[in-house]
């Protein structure tokens, strides 16, 4: 349980007391609890704050929340684990080239896009 009381169940959020007034609160991460609906353990929304540096900034989260993806469901269709999309999206590893192409086609982007800082164009090159 959340440790809210008393839960009502709705598919948004929890119904809470307090004091008086009847509150909404809508969660910012997904965690185990049956006060949320079956619809939102699939989907974080709200990107968790990181102590470690990004060594390889990209848009990989950006695109699979576009495509309506969960971190899961995306490494199922590359062929990876759901803990290796995850340091993909926070940039502390990079994929190899073969994931690289196979999430740019599952994302329906271009590589390039994933990873902006890693493109230069030929003629901006020293």
């Amino acid at each position: 349980m959340c440790g809210t009381s008393p839960p009502l169940c709705s598919a948004l959020g929890t119904l809470v007391h307090r004091g008086s007034a009847l509150v909404h609160l809508t969660p910012s991460f997904t965690w185990p609890c049956s006060a949320y609906g079956k619809s939102m353990e699939d989907m974080q929304y709200t990107q968790r704050l990181s102590t470690r540096r990004v060594r390889f900034p990209n848009a990989i989260r950006v695109y699979r929340l576009q495509a309506g993806l969960s971190q899961k469901h995306l490494a199922t269709m590359v062929g990876h684990t759901r803990s290796m999309v995850s340091a993909w999206e926070r940039g502390q590893t990079l994929p190899t080239l073969i994931h690289a192409f196979e999430l740019a086609r599952a994302l329906d982007t271009l590589t390039e896009a994933l990873y902006k800082t890693l493109y230069r164009p030929e003629n901006s090159r020293a």
